[in-house]
């Protein structure tokens, strides 16, 4: 065990140092895997309100990694709280007919917005600052050039290019630069502002625009947090051009990290 490993307060990585500590299934390590159960536990009832059972208050990245942490230190101690606990936060229901994943229960519309007012969500921050945000900073630059590629080969021609969820504005800046029309679609209020000052144009809502008028709309990871999907799917046939494109990309549930992480 990692010397002053005590004093690390990080949710995700208490969680990790759980499932770690849990897997070598040592009871020498019973007294650290209890310091930082008691941890978890003490930030979910902290947090926990009638519409929202988690432990913080916004959901992030790696967020499945907790609850099963504090599973694992039932499974090593014994205590009823932790497994309690455990299946009392969100559940991932898996709808059958569509083949996905839904957060159970659903977080009403007027509280989604508070859900993302984190530091730790990536997507709404030019952070440099730390080895993961540069790192970070360092791939984005690939797969922006990646994903303008994959539109290109849709849309030789370029033209309007609408980005639902444009968080900071990278993509329509880099697409800008190269001679796409864009706008974007953002709720966040502070990676608006950020992407704002690249130059970018908003449009509140998809609702606004009118029929037909865009060449490609794109959702980088942005589906899986739509709350309408639906409706969602309606406006944005309802928008793009008959001969447009529409590109998707969501994570993939079944992959080998969603497994392992």
């Amino acid at each position: 065990v990692l010397p002053g490993i005590q004093t690390i307060h990080s949710t995700r990585s208490m969680a990790f140092i759980l499932k770690g500590l849990c897997l070598q299934k040592d009871s020498k390590h019973n007294e650290l895997i209890q310091l930082f159960a008691d941890r978890l536990v003490q930030m979910y009832l902290h947090e926990k309100r009638s519409h929202w059972c988690w432990f913080e208050a916004y959901l992030t990245y790696g967020n499945s990694v907790i609850p099963e942490a504090l599973l694992c230190a039932y499974q090593q101690t014994g205590n009823e709280v932790y497994k309690s606990i455990s299946k009392e936060s969100f559940d991932l229901y898996w709808d059958e007919n569509y083949d996905m994943l839904i957060t159970y229960p659903k977080p009403s519309p007027n509280d989604l917005q508070r859900y993302y007012e984190s530091e730790d969500y990536i997507s709404h921050s030019d952070k440099k600052s730390g080895v993961f945000n540069m790192i970070y900073q360092f791939v984005r630059g690939f797969t922006l050039k990646n994903k303008l590629k994959i539109i290109e080969q849709f849309q030789p021609n370029k033209g309007s290019l609408l980005d639902i969820g444009a968080g900071t504005g990278h993509f329509l800046d880099l697409a800008q630069k190269n001679n796409w029309k864009v706008t974007g679609i953002e709720p966040n209020d502070g990676a608006k502002k950020i992407a704002t000052e690249k130059g970018i144009t908003f449009i509140e809502n998809i609702q606004s625009l009118e029929r037909n008028s865009f060449d490609v709309i794109t959702m980088w990871h942005v589906l899986e947090h739509v709350y309408d999907l639906d409706e969602q799917i309606k406006q944005l046939k309802r928008v793009l051009k008959e001969d447009g494109t529409l590109i998707i990309a969501v994570p993939n549930f079944r992959s080998f990290d969603a497994k392992y992480y």
